[in-house]
């Protein structure tokens, strides 16, 4: 495996979120996850956690967060961010390239060489598989929450979202092999301290 290779596994995940004006009753969401294929391939198989819904207009983020074209692999290859954000969908290889999604919302940004870019606001909540028409073997995923209120989970699958406002919560999770994504776990966020969840995840 190349540096840049490397460079690409260690950015395939990312989390980007606005930051929210911070409650005055807050606690923090931690718990650990259990998953056999998390635990076989953390950087792999990542899994994210998050609040399913919370009180709240939430405001993306004022600079759009990027997916680039690398070596024919989109980078990071999973992206969480609010309804209404734009992502901005960048080619940095020598060769041409596409991108489309036939879920969510479904678009198509049409093909484009090196060093050009594409944007897409995204309105439908949920996970948008993001594809390349020109490379099959090409995928990422876009995911559309409601609320800030996430996590990704750690190598030895622990989680921590803080900040949550006080009150009672579902919380949710995602990951590419995950079967049962309407799985759920009840959660009371107190005004101050944390909350801890175990969860066992199929």
């Amino acid at each position: 495996m190349t540096c840049r290779q490397s460079l690409i596994v260690a950015a395939s995940f990312f989390l980007l979120a606005p930051v929210p004006a911070f409650p005055q009753e807050a606690g923090t969401i931690t718990g650990k996850i259990e998953n056999r294929w998390h635990s076989r391939d953390p950087e792999k198989y990542a899994i994210l956690v998050y609040v399913a819904e919370a009180p709240g207009d939430f405001q993306p983020p004022a600079t759009p967060p990027v997916v680039d074209q690398i070596e024919k692999v989109y980078v990071p290859h999973v992206l969480a961010v609010v309804r209404g954000t734009t992502v901005t969908f960048r080619n940095s290889d020598s060769i041409e390239h596409n991108t489309f999604s036939p879920s969510g919302d479904g678009f198509d940004l049409g093909n484009w060489m090196q060093g050009e870019e594409r944007q897409h606001q995204f309105e439908k909540l949920g996970v948008h598989a993001i594809l390349c028409k020109l490379h099959p073997e090409m995928s990422a995923f876009v995911i559309i929450l409601q609320n800030p209120y996430f996590a990704w989970v750690d190598k030895d699958g622990s989680f921590t979202i803080p900040n949550v406002p006080a009150g009672s919560y579902e919380l949710k999770v995602w990951g590419e092999k995950i079967k049962d994504l309407d799985q759920t776990e009840s959660v009371e966020v107190p005004g101050s301290g944390a909350a801890t969840v175990e969860w066992d995840v199929r």
